[in-house]
């Protein structure tokens, strides 16, 4: 009998090591099916070119845009307004070479008044006009090329969009700007005074109407599909 137990135990021990010889053998030649393949992928960035300037050349932006000296209409009347303006002045010229496109966006804003004499001023004696007097003769004109697209009155901030806005070279958008001298001969004045009164005083005290112009263009659609 133990002899016979002995060839059982020997044979169980075979048995478990040609087990583990053949799951090695299986697990190392007899393995899934399997493909590698590699490659390369890259995105392109969507250009950002818009140039936006003020000169006449359209080379570059300048902090002080100057307008002509500005008068009064010299004609006369007794129920109709009569205007005087400084002309179109280039205030921005803007190309989007850009791979989307954009918004344009002109601002007027910070209004000041300068003074020939520091102790007159509107508001300052019983004889001076008031500042909204004052700024109520003045209004400024934007023009996109020859269209008349907004009128800012004076001391307050005005806006100017062109929307949706692209084209490389030829969808140029040239920009102007007028000021224009208002004499209302049909408006309401406080007492004692009258349109032609009100400019004699600002000739004789207001040296410079001066505002801030501001351009910004800001995307206005996305790749792909320029929506």
């Amino acid at each position: 009998m133990k002899q016979k137990s002995r060839i059982v135990s020997k044979l169980f021990a075979a048995l478990v090591i040609l087990t583990l010889i053949s799951c090695c053998f299986l697990g190392s030649t007899f393995a899934r099916y399997t493909s590698t393949g590699t490659g390369k992928a890259s995105v392109a960035v969507a250009k950002w070119d818009v140039d936006i300037t003020n000169d006449t050349n359209n080379q570059n932006w300048s902090t002080d845009v100057k307008f002509a000296k500005l008068s009064p209409s010299m004609a006369d009347s007794d129920s109709v307004a009569q205007s005087n303006s400084t002309g179109k002045v280039l205030v921005a010229s803007a190309v989007n070479k850009s791979d989307v496109f954009a918004d344009l966006t002109l601002t007027i804003t910070g209004w000041k008044l300068a003074f020939n004499d520091q102790t007159v001023y509107p508001g300052a004696t019983a004889d001076c006009p008031t500042y909204d007097m004052v700024y109520g003769v003045f209004t400024v004109n934007i023009y996109n090329g020859d269209t008349l697209v907004c009128t800012v009155a004076a001391n307050k901030n005005g806006v100017t969009e062109i929307k949706n806005w692209g084209g490389g070279d030829q969808g140029r958008v040239n920009l102007y700007a007028e000021v224009v001298w208002t004499t209302n001969y049909a408006g309401t004045f406080a007492e004692g005074w009258d349109a032609d009164k009100l400019d004699t005083w600002i000739g004789e005290n207001i040296a410079s109407l001066g505002f801030t112009i501001n351009c910004t263009a800001v995307q206005a659609s996305e790749l792909p599909g320029n929506n």
